[in-house]
């Protein structure tokens, strides 16, 4: 009977019918990113930002989240600690304007947005 529930969870959970709640202290930030809008970059750069006031890792994935919703924006790795963005996106459709306002409008403080040079070729 024991399988047979746990059978009957995944096949919900795998249709999307069941979601499972998680403690509210892992709800900082969704699970993960939703994808970038574009593929590939007419005008490539990676910026660095110092983001202040994350404290855990889902403090991390919800700036990584709200990044990655901008059109533009192609990646991002969020780290809570030492507390950085660095982002690879398309000068052409974004500035590091919108994405210091993506991150300060999740509630934290920023830093000067640093230019890195490229890791990978669009």
């Amino acid at each position: 009977m024991k399988q047979f529930k746990r059978l009957a969870i995944a096949a919900l959970c795998a249709l999307g019918a069941l979601t499972l709640v998680t403690p509210a202290s892992a709800q900082c930030g969704p699970d993960k990113p939703a994808p970038a809008k574009t593929k590939k970059a007419v005008k490539p750069a990676d910026v660095a930002i110092s983001v202040k006031g994350m404290t855990c890792g889902g403090c991390a994935n919800k700036v990584q989240t709200a990044l990655m919703t901008i059109n533009g924006v192609l990646s991002a790795t969020v780290t809570h600690d030492p507390g950085k963005a660095v982002i690879h996106y398309d000068a052409a459709l974004v500035t590091t304007a919108e994405l210091v306002a993506a991150i300060t409008a999740q509630g934290y403080t920023t830093g000067k947005p640093e230019k890195v040079s490229p890791k990978r070729q669009s």
